[in-house]
């Protein structure tokens, strides 16, 4: 597959190879020293700046830390977090995700056994998590957190302290696995100082070197172009009312929840038990809505993404002293503006 374009001074650029995971990119020509000014910065940008999904922690039932093992399962905890890392997920959008497994029978456990919310795909299906030798009581049942980032995140500890038994994961959400570059020289006409850069890109699969490259020089052209006209760059200064924040999240608490646009099953469960606003909603656990007549796990994932969407989640007890925290930033933006 190829493609080709005239960009300027540059006649020649090429995807000499292209598949949904490797491509080999030929740009010529480049006066001496700026093919490797180009190569370099698109290599940094490709492994430090393109989006990725991946799982950030997960929640076995049963298991309350990393060092133990799950009931019948053939691999211990920590060889199971190695294959979930190696699950590739392709988004559609960056709202964090829950995934979930459920196996009630013996046998492998591969990633396209995974239950998936909408916006998120699985690149490699048959991709090993574990095997399961026997099954214990009702059966396997995981939960994994799944979310967009750039580069290198450690694993968050406060994941662990805000529910018992999720292990929170370190992950490397770059879809780009490896970039390399070669500077060649060639001629044109008859003068021979001139360069020809082969850029060489692998990814998982979840976006192809095309547009892992598109993205990489998109960003590189949004830092660089400032510099063009630096005249027309103006720091603008975002005024924000002091009690904003608080008065935002209060109207937001208050709405009815007829507004997430959720299913009419989990609606109605929902009226049944009395629960008619969000404010209500985010104090209820997720094992209290599993429990509510009628409601199932479907409703459980659909509500958590409408709720994600306006950054808030089920089992918020501390409700009252988060809107205590948006009043005290505010005071202390309040406080900061009378000093300057």
């Amino acid at each position: 597959m190829q493609k080709k374009m005239v960009l300027g001074k540059i006649k020649r650029l090429e995807w000499e190879e292209l598949t949904e995971t490797n491509g080999k990119l030929v740009v010529e020509p480049f006066k001496k020293g700026l093919a490797v000014t180009v190569g370099n910065s698109l290599r940094r940008m490709l492994l430090s700046s393109i989006k990725g999904a991946a799982v950030t922690s997960i929640n076995v039932q049963g298991i309350l830390h990393e060092f133990t093992f799950i009931p019948g399962a053939v691999e211990d905890i920590i060889d199971i977090i190695l294959n979930i890392k190696g699950i590739v997920f392709r988004f559609f959008d960056e709202t964090p995700k829950v995934v979930y497994l459920e196996k009630k029978e013996e046998g492998e456990v591969k990633a396209k056994d995974l239950v998936l919310p909408a916006g998120l795909t699985i690149v490699n299906p048959e991709h090993h998590i574990m095997t399961i030798s026997e099954i214990k009581d009702s059966g396997l049942r995981m939960e994994m957190e799944v979310e967009v980032g750039i580069g290198y995140s450690p694993a968050d500890e406060t994941k662990r302290e805000k529910k018992i038994g999720t292990l929170p994961i370190d992950t490397y959400f770059s879809p780009v696995v490896r970039v390399g570059y070669e500077i060649e020289d060639v001629r044109v006409g008859r003068v021979t100082d001139y360069e020809k850069l082969i850029l060489k890109i692998k990814t998982n699969g979840s976006i192809t070197p095309q547009d892992a490259v598109a993205q990489a020089a998109s960003i590189i052209s949004d830092y660089i172009s400032i510099f063009i006209k630096p005249e027309g760059f103006v720091e603008k200064e975002i005024e924000v009312k002091p009690d904003e924040g608080k008065e935002r999240l209060k109207q937001l608490l208050n709405t009815k929840i007829d507004e997430l646009e959720i299913s009419v099953r989990a609606n109605n469960c929902l009226h049944l038990t009395g629960i008619t606003k969000i404010g209500e909603l985010v104090r209820v656990s997720e094992a209290e809505l599993l429990k509510m007549r009628n409601f199932g796990r479907k409703s459980l994932v659909e509500i958590k993404e409408k709720l994600a969407m306006y950054n808030l989640r089920l089992g918020m007890t501390d409700i009252e002293n988060l809107v205590e925290k948006e009043e005290q930033l505010a005071e202390e933006d309040r406080e900061e503006k009378d000093e300057t």
